[in-house]
C-alpha cells in the first residue's frame, strides 16, 4: 500500500507523490482553495526538482469546485516544469474544464485526457503495475493536522540539516528542500526517500547518511536514523 504526501485544509485536499523514479501522481478531493492551491504549488515544485523525463499522473476527478485564483496557482507550477515533464496524463473534473481553463492546460503541450477513470488507470497501470486510482490515495487517517517541514541543506556534503517546522509556506527558500508531513517521523522517512530519489549524490558519505535537527519556537531535537 503506497502512502502519498497530503496538503489540504477544511475544504479540501490534495495527495500526491512518486509511484516510480519518474512517475509523479497527483489526486485532488472535494475544493480547491486558494490555499490549498498555494500548498500544493509549493510541495509539487519540491517535488519535481530537477528531475528529468517524468510522467505525470492527475486525477481531478475528485473536484466539486475551486476558488477562481486556485486553478492558475497550481497551473503556473506545472507550467514552469514543463520542460522536465515528458508527459501529463489528467483525468478531468466532473463538470469538464472550461474552455479557458483547457486552453491553459493545453498550453504545456505534453498533455493527454484520460475518457474515464478506467482509462486513465489502464494508462497508469502500464507504467506503474498494479497501480489504481483506489491504492494511489491512500493516506494514514490521521486527525493530526500538518506541518510544512523546511529542510536547510546549505551542510549538504556533511549531512547536519536542520528542519523548521511552519503551518504555512508561501514560496520554497533558496537551497531548501520542503516536504508536508503529520509528524517528524513522517517527515524524516520522506527525507530518506528524497536522498535516494530526487536529491543530488553526495561526494563523501551515502545518501541515507545524515542527521536532522528539528525546531520550531518550542522544542529542539535531534533525529538520527
Amino acid at each position: 500500500m503506497l502512502l502519498l504526501e497530503q496538503v489540504g485544509d477544511e475544504r479540501g485536499s490534495a495527495f500526491l507523490g512518486w509511484l516510480e523514479p519518474r512517475v509523479l501522481f497527483s489526486r485532488f478531493e472535494r475544493a480547491i482553495s486558494a490555499d490549498l492551491g498555494r500548498q500544493f504549488a509549493c510541495r509539487f515544485t519540491a517535488l519535481m526538482g530537477d528531475r528529468v523525463a517524468v510522467h505525470y499522473f492527475s486525477d481531478y476527478s475528485g473536484i466539486e469546485s475551486y476558488d477562481i485564483g486556485a486553478f492558475p496557482v497550481v497551473f503556473d507550477a506545472m507550467f514552469a516544469k514543463r520542460d522536465q515533464i515528458e508527459r501529463v496524463t489528467l483525468l478531468p473534473w466532473r463538470t469538464q474544464p472550461n474552455e479557458k481553463a483547457r486552453a491553459k492546460l493545453d498550453s504545456i503541450g505534453c498533455l493527454e485526457y484520460a475518457a474515464s477513470a478506467a482509462d486513465f488507470e489502464a494508462r497508469l497501470g502500464a507504467l506503474v503495475p498494479g497501480a489504481t486510482l483506489r491504492s494511489a490515495a491512500t493516506w494514514s487517517g490521521s486527525s493530526v493536522s500538518p506541518y510544512t517541514y523546511v529542510f536547510d541543506l546549505a551542510d549538504f556534503e556533511s549531512g547536519r540539516f536542520t528542519a523548521m517546522r511552519v503551518p504555512h509556506l508561501s514560496s520554497r527558500p533558496r537551497g531548501t528542500w520542503v516536504c508536508v508531513a503529520r509528524s517528524d517521523e513522517q517527515a524524516l522517512r520522506f527525507a530518506r526517500q528524497a536522498a535516494l530519489l530526487e536529491w543530488a549524490r553526495p561526494r563523501h558519505r551515502r545518501p541515507e547518511d545524515f542527521t536532522v535537527q528539528f525546531l520550531d519556537s518550542l522544542v529542539v531535537r535531534d533525529e538520527r536514523g
